[in-house]
């Protein structure tokens, strides 16, 4: 398991079958839940990392922004996370990375697509 530094419990930790890995390994999950937000969640900018155990135990179905209602040491990392996120979609240098992936991107897929439409 992993602690976040200063927490005493962990905030993130890996699925069984991945238990004796010595680091995270992480999964891409929903800020905004698919479950709660289907029409909507297929942007880029909703897309993180997870480690397994937080997007299935911690998070579930909840809107990540939900999670601050636990209090505690959860929703002081959630308000960290979520500001650096912001920092980050606002920077000129997530601008160019996604229109980079917007040239490279296949348009014509009957997917949901994160690269259309996001801003």
């Amino acid at each position: 398991m992993f602690h976040v530094e200063g927490t005493e419990l962990p905030l993130c930790w890996n699925s069984p079958k991945n238990w004796e890995f010595a680091y995270i390994k992480y999964e891409w999950g929903h800020v905004m839940s698919r479950n709660q937000n289907a029409a909507s969640c297929h942007s880029l900018e909703n897309l993180g990392l997870y480690s397994a155990r937080c997007n299935q135990h911690i998070q579930t179905s909840l809107d990540v922004p939900e999670l601050m209602q636990y209090g505690g040491i959860i929703a002081q990392r959630v308000s960290i996370v979520l500001t650096n996120r912001r920092k980050l979609f606002a920077s000129q240098a997530w601008q160019e990375a996604v229109s980079a992936l917007r040239e490279i991107s296949p348009n014509n897929s009957s997917k949901p697509n994160p690269l259309r439409g996001s801003a």
